[in-house]
């Protein structure tokens, strides 16, 4: 991760979810610090329990029930020779229709700290199919 000051966006659903664990919750949060804009990262195992403070094993098994629980995708990734390297792994927004209250951004049009023109148009009219969800 970088020594910049960073975000976490997680799927909201997740902080409310019973059946996940608070390190589960840690490692989504950890996730989604790493990730782009569309949720992607690629990032250690080793790392992440790192920065959370835990094991890589625990951190494993957090990651096993999040992909799980649809909150995280991964992708094993290979050498040309057939040997694995680290995954990628995608922090899942699901689509939700807007309520009273927020405004639904499309996911590529999202950005920390400032409002594209997309983002200020979809404020003042209709949500948007696979979009992220932010208070207004």
């Amino acid at each position: 991760m970088s020594s910049g000051r960073r975000y976490s966006i997680i799927p909201s659903e997740a902080v409310s979810d019973r059946e996940l664990a608070h390190l589960q919750i840690r490692v989504l949060c950890a996730l989604g610090a790493h990730a782009d804009s569309k949720g992607f990262c690629v990032v250690k195992q080793r790392t992440l329990a790192n920065e959370i403070r835990s094991q890589p094993g625990s951190v494993r098994n957090a990651l096993r029930r999040l992909i799980a629980r649809g909150y995280v995708r991964r992708e094993q990734r290979y050498f040309g020779n057939g040997s694995q390297i680290s995954n990628r792994y995608q922090v899942v927004i699901r689509t939700a229709p807007a309520s009273s209250g927020s405004v639904c951004l499309p996911a590529d049009d999202v950005t920390v700290g400032s409002t594209t023109r997309e983002a200020d148009q979809e404020s003042s009219g209709s949500a948007s199919a696979g979009g992220v969800h932010l208070p207004l």
